[in-house]
């Protein structure tokens, strides 16, 4: 029996650089993800919605626009610039985001009766930030092996 075209490739430096892609990817700038997704948040909650998979949020009820008087640069959410003062959480394996504000979480689910309709601002579209998160980290690899 005869060989044909036997070609050995000395794998040792592919491995090398692929191993410190797998590195550098394990230790993507958590702040810096956070910082996307503090921006996704924002942009929902100064969008009043539009910009989040819910659509535009409900506007203000009649008794709320009768309680506040003149509404006429009332914004959704960000009149006492509470619920926009989030910050960024994170540990080894996760990434999340916060809000000082205690009442945020009859915000992000809306109440039963639908008296206080749904306003979840970290509702966001996860395809677009999740495309900034990976082009954010094949930079980071990029300049790595570089």
């Amino acid at each position: 029996m005869s060989v044909h075209g036997l070609v050995l490739v000395d794998m040792t430096e592919p491995l090398r650089v692929l191993d410190g892609i797998r590195m550098r990817a394990e230790n993507l700038d958590r702040d810096v993800v956070g910082q996307i997704l503090l921006t996704a948040v924002d942009d929902v909650i100064q969008s009043e919605g539009a910009l989040g998979n819910q659509g535009p949020w409900a506007p203000f009820s009649p008794n709320t626009r009768r309680r506040r008087g003149s509404m006429a640069t009332a914004k959704l959410l960000q009149d006492t610039g509470h619920l926009a003062a989030m910050s960024v959480r994170h540990g080894v394996d996760y990434t999340d985001i916060v809000s000082p504000a205690d009442y945020t979480i009859f915000h992000v689910l809306g109440s039963r009766d639908g008296k206080l309709p749904r306003r979840d601002p970290f509702d966001f579209k996860q395809g677009p930030v999740l495309d900034e998160i990976a082009d954010t980290a094949l930079e980071d690899i990029e300049r790595g092996i570089a």
